[in-house]
């Protein structure tokens, strides 16, 4: 038997009532409990991200001045870089919401820290050295995009290329068109794109 008359079958048999839908759900070992424990578990893992998330920057703000330059790179930066690893080692299916939310977490924090970085380094931000933070912060989303394909890893990526592209043309292009128009070509090259 092929599958499309395995289907067909099983069809027919639940439409003249020999087999209950309970009972292919039991044969296939499908519960519905279990389905909407697994959703719930996913929304306490969001929950649960949105509190750290919101603590780490509670903290963060009631200790900034304290903490030092060493304390503030690694309460940014460093934070985004563990997120962004704990994310990518996670591969199992059940644990897939766990990893997106560190994701997450990382790419929230990746702008920061590195803002964080260049602050204290005293270090001039240009259009250009934007584009070229943008341009490393989206290959690296998206090659751990290629590696784990997890789909929100799509949003940062092109949000980074965005910002990247964006920065670039502003740097080389600001003197030839005015300013809204080249963002309005920038904006329809990348909705097209």
């Amino acid at each position: 038997m092929e599958k499309q008359e395995i289907i067909s079958l099983i069809e027919s048999q639940i439409a003249e009532g020999k087999i209950s839908k309970q009972e292919l759900f039991s044969a296939l070992s499908i519960d519905k409990k279990t389905e909407t424990s697994k959703n719930l578990i996913n929304i306490f893992y969001i929950i649960g991200a949105i509190i750290a998330l919101v603590g780490i920057i509670i903290l963060i703000v009631q200790n900034w001045s304290d903490i030092g330059l060493v304390g503030r790179i690694l309460v940014t930066l460093g934070i985004s870089l563990s997120t962004y690893v704990a994310g990518y080692l996670i591969k199992d299916e059940e644990r897939h919401t766990l990893s997106q939310v560190l994701f997450t977490m990382s790419a929230f924090l990746a702008p920061v820290g590195t803002g964080v970085l260049l602050h204290e380094a005293k270090i001039e931000v240009t259009p250009l050295l934007v584009s070229a933070i943008s341009l490393v912060w989206a290959v690296m989303y998206g090659s751990a995009l290629w590696g784990t394909r997890k789909s929100i890893l799509i949003i940062f990526t092109t949000a980074f290329a965005t910002v990247s592209l964006y920065s670039l043309a502003s740097e080389l292009f600001s003197n030839l068109f005015y300013s809204n128009d080249l963002f309005k070509l920038l904006t329809i090259f990348v909705g097209v794109a």
